[in-house]
């Protein structure tokens, strides 16, 4: 079993860098990682169940905001951090730096205008 970063372990000041911390945990290990060791990290990210449920509360923001800004006092505190960190390899991705999203990843940041 992965040891996760559990919230109440975590001072305030240190909080954000526990999420990203958690944050990167999930997308590079899954319950079939074998004694702890990663997934592939490229085929995992490619059909992230994390992914894509974070692409679907993005859309759901997005159609009652309409922009994507998602402030971090958000009730799922990992949501802003993802919000940004897309944000980030999106704008990477523009400007010809490849950051690991998929075109269908790039395809669904660009249908709400993540960089707008």
């Amino acid at each position: 079993s992965i040891p996760f970063i559990r919230e109440e372990d975590v001072s305030p000041d240190n909080q954000t860098a526990a999420l990203l911390r958690t944050q990167h945990e999930l997308t590079l290990y899954g319950p079939e990682s074998v004694r702890g060791s990663p997934r592939n990290y490229w085929n995992w990210y490619r059909t992230s169940l994390f992914w894509d449920e974070c692409m679907e509360g993005l859309r759901f923001f997005f159609d009652e905001h309409q922009h994507t800004i998602v402030p971090r006092s958000d009730p799922e505190p990992i949501f802003p951090l993802w919000v940004e960190s897309q944000r980030a390899k999106y704008l990477l991705q523009q400007d010809g730096v490849w950051s690991g999203l998929t075109i269908d990843q790039i395809n669904a940041l660009k249908e709400v205008k993540i960089a707008d």
